[in-house]
């Protein structure tokens, strides 16, 4: 009985997941850059907790992970050096269930977000007492 409550907990959340996920990619499809999907949000609670925990076991799996293997790993950036910019060019976007991460090495484009910076939107939930 709890192994079929559990199982349809975790068929149902990664159901939701993929949803959420492709209206996400719908989404972000408009901005006309590369995209990179993502099952699960690096910044999500419950993945930062059992990250660590999962890594070692994932890692020994025979088969080849992709993109969650790649961009699921907190500080991927450090490693990733810029690998995934030479692969998809110098603006592209990492889509997951939560958000859309529009990821920038072009400096005359960096240099116009800072210019314009009332143009470009960013997550009040983030800034709760400094406006930017």
């Amino acid at each position: 009985m709890i192994l079929e409550i559990l199982s349809s907990l975790a068929l149902s959340c990664l159901a939701w997941s993929l949803l959420t996920m492709e209206i996400n990619y719908r989404r972000a499809s408009s901005m006309g850059i590369p995209l990179v999907r993502l099952i699960i949000d690096p910044q999500n609670l419950l993945w930062m907790v059992l990250e660590s925990h999962l890594w070692p076991y994932l890692d020994r799996l025979p088969i080849n992970l992709g993109n969650f293997g790649r961009y699921a790993r907190r500080g991927w950036h450090f490693g990733d050096k810029a690998d995934s910019h030479l692969r998809y060019g110098p603006v592209w976007a990492l889509v997951t269930p939560v958000d859309v991460y529009v990821h920038v090495a072009d400096a005359d484009s960096i240099h116009d977000i800072f210019d314009r910076r009332t143009d470009f939107l960013r997550p009040s939930k983030m800034y709760s007492k400094w406006v930017i």
